[in-house]
């Protein structure tokens, strides 16, 4: 009995990596017969690919305007009412309310979040964010020990501060600001 299944789970191995061979070599075979116009495009930029995606970034930019924003605070307040804090959601009853929207550079927004590292250098165009809530901070990892001190293990904290990317438009950091 356990030489058959042993000798049924070993022709499914072979015959699941014949598989996998295969289909390998079809696959680098017909990428490597594209004609050049359809090559994939170059990777791009270490920085691009810092955060999460959010805002579309839809201002198009010349290279010497490098430090500006692609979007506008129309479209942060569009996001914003869209997918709230990343916090987590509002309290019953409770109110979204923006209370800053300011375009500065990556140094600047560190120093507003107490220090935080942004992510991206930092004469590089943020857009720092504060929103009041009051929210359920259900989106924050909390050891055991914390969790305690929460009636559910969730905190309630009554704002958030978040810095987008100014060129691509990503979420690079959210948090709860000092004191809250």
């Amino acid at each position: 009995m356990f030489r058959s299944f042993f000798g049924k789970a070993t022709i499914a191995v072979i015959t699941i990596g014949t598989l996998v061979v295969i289909a390998f070599s079809v696959n680098t075979s017909a990428s490597a017969s594209l004609p050049a116009e359809r090559t994939p495009p170059p990777a791009l930029p270490t920085n691009m690919e810092a955060g999460a995606p959010a805002i579309t970034p839809h201002i198009n930019l010349a290279a010497s305007q490098a430090n500006l924003p692609t979007f506008t605070q129309a479209d942060v307040v569009q996001y914003i009412s869209q997918h709230g804090s990343p916090a987590g959601p509002l309290m019953p009853g409770a109110h979204l309310t923006i209370l800053k929207i300011e375009f500065m550079t990556a140094r600047q927004a560190s120093q507003l979040m107490e220090g935080e590292d942004i992510g991206i250098p930092d004469n590089a165009p943020v857009c720092y964010v504060l929103l009041q809530g009051p929210f359920r901070a259900t989106n924050m990892h909390l050891s055991p020990a914390s969790a305690k001190k929460f009636p559910g293990g969730v905190p309630v904290v009554s704002r958030t501060e978040l810095a987008f990317d100014g060129r691509t438009g990503n979420l690079l950091v959210w948090g709860i600001p000092a004191g809250d």
